[in-house]
């Protein structure tokens, strides 16, 4: 299908109504005249609806973009803060962040596509023959510059992924190769289908392409119902069920390791397909999941660690000193015990003269002040004693919440599990070929119809020059460079930049097309 690595078709309009037409006419004259300014009515509000269903995909893109260069912003401070315990979990968050933001936005374009196709659904009538054929060429090639677009978002999400090493080479090249490989199928099913149908008048076309339609529903709706689609969703769902557990593993080892480096382990990484449709179509993007194993326990530094925790607490400890502390004793209790002995003795002061009453006004005023320092200096001491009773804590309860022989384990069931992921992967694209096919001869014979009065052998030229140009790039998918690898994902970029461009133009072609027979005038009642 042409659904391959999130690239969804297209765009986004509005509904539109019936056309209505009034029974208060007198001739067949009339009547005609009447039903061609509902025709032109219908015809305003279609194009209407393309105009705004290329605003909002144009919106969609820009606020993909714009959360992309948010979420580069937010892993490159992560990077330059340092901070060695989070840049895994960045590295991690990042490429979850730029996978929603792609998934987000092809399903934002879907949406749009839909509401399109309604409207293309409303204009069946007779009188608008002209209107459907232009209308249809420039919905045609609008989808085309979407899906360019898209393809666009995507590329550049992954080269960010790349550029920042979330996700591996390997990774990058084995993506992008699945997606060579699917393309070419398509464009050899789209090719066979061309060459055979090309000579075909457009209502045989229309009629082919309607039959082939209900037989891909039909094939479409078995395989929904049969075991390749829960097969695979279940197996992503166990790979990433795995994941969420190794997550909280590697959370409570860095929080172990806060502050000293008492767990250590092998940092590994694994690149996963996630179907992003419940199983249903070729839906997919690569996602790079990290985990720790061989894990096991420095138990001199475990040792120390204890050693400390408890020291801090004693030093703390002795600090604070106890309610049982009297003035002598140099502790926080003590210390307001000697400030509440004195402001005691200000108290039993005489006070028969004018200067015994200013002096032990004065005493007291300094008791006052002594106390209310000691109080806050036992605050101080309190909260010390608080926090490293509470760290000890911690420590010992993460300590005892690891189980390392577990935590090992589960390394092992995160490879098992992808392992039989690639398995489930396998299985569905085999059971999913033929309805790929089929739904491929349908997009290939309402294309023809959508063709009608261009040259369709130059539109079989280009098929096979994309046909060359895919399975060129399949080659050079196979470099193990890093360097080249990169410099080629910057190139496919610059390349589709380029077929954008020269896309905008046919867009705009078309729409002056269209824009030129809606400025027809209609005949006068």
């Amino acid at each position: 299908m042409r659904k391959n690595f999130l690239a969804i078709y297209a765009l986004v309009g509005a509904l539109v109504a019936s056309p209505v037409f009034t029974s208060c006419v007198d001739s067949e004259e009339s009547a005609s005249v009447t039903q061609l300014r509902g025709a032109k009515a219908e015809q305003l509000k279609a194009a209407a609806a393309l105009a705004q269903a290329q605003a909002a995909a144009e919106a969609v893109q820009a606020e993909a973009y714009a959360a992309l260069q948010k979420a580069q912003a937010a892993y490159q401070q992560a990077q330059a803060d340092q901070k060695i315990q989070q840049i895994e979990q960045a590295a991690q968050e990042f490429a979850a962040t730029i996978e929603t933001i792609k998934a987000q936005a092809a399903l934002n374009l879907l949406n749009i596509q839909k509401e399109v196709e309604n409207v293309k659904n409303e204009l069946t009538d007779a009188e608008y023959d002209r209107f459907n054929e232009l209308y249809n060429q420039y919905q045609n090639e609008l989808s085309k510059l979407t899906t360019f677009k898209n393809n666009l978002l995507s590329q550049k999400a992954n080269l960010a992924l790349l550029e920042a090493n979330v996700i591996s080479v390997d990774a990058w090249n084995k993506a992008n190769t699945i997606s060579a490989q699917n393309d070419i199928a398509n464009y050899k099913a789209q090719l066979a289908v061309y060459q055979e149908n090309k000579d075909l008048d457009n209502a045989t076309l229309q009629a082919k392409a309607e039959a082939a339609r209900i037989e891909a529903e039909l094939a479409q709706k078995n395989f929904n119902a049969g075991e390749e689609p829960a097969k695979l969703v279940a197996a992503n769902e166990l790979v990433q069920e795995k994941n969420k557990a190794m997550d909280e593993i590697r959370n409570t080892i860095n929080n172990i390791n806060n502050n000293y480096y008492i767990v250590e382990y092998n940092w590994g990484h694994m690149d996963v397909r996630i179907n992003s449709n419940n199983g249903y179509s070729n839906n997919w993007y690569t996602h790079g999941y990290g985990y720790f194993e061989n894990i096991r326990i420095n138990e001199n530094n475990k040792l120390n660690a204890t050693r400390q925790y408890s020291a801090n607490v004693e030093h703390w400890a002795t600090e604070l000193g106890t309610t049982e502390d009297t003035k002598d004793k140099n502790t926080a209790y003590g210390r307001l015990a000697a400030a509440n002995a004195d402001m005691t003795a200000a108290k039993a002061l005489p006070e028969t003269t004018d200067e015994e009453k200013e002096a032990k006004k004065q005493a007291i005023a300094n008791a006052e002040t002594a106390i209310a320092q000691a109080t806050d200096n036992l605050a101080y001491y309190q909260k010390n004693y608080d926090d490293a009773v509470e760290r000890q804590a911690e420590f010992t309860e993460l300590l005892a919440t690891l189980d390392v022989e577990a935590a090992n384990k589960l390394a092992e069931e995160m490879i098992a599990a992808n392992e039989a992921n690639e398995k489930a992967w396998e299985a569905w694209e085999e059971a999913y070929e033929g309805i790929n096919e089929k739904w491929e001869e349908y997009y290939a014979l309402n294309d023809l119809a959508w063709y009608a009065g261009t040259d369709i052998n130059q539109i079989i030229a280009n098929l096979e020059a994309n046909i060359a140009e895919r399975e060129a790039d399949l080659v050079r998918y196979q470099r193990n460079s890093a360097e080249e690898t990169l410099a080629m994902a910057k190139e496919s970029i610059a390349q589709l930049e380029a077929k954008i461009e020269i896309q905008e133009k046919v867009v705009a072609e078309r729409k002056a097309a269209l824009d030129a027979l809606l400025t027809e005038e209609t005949p006068a009642e």
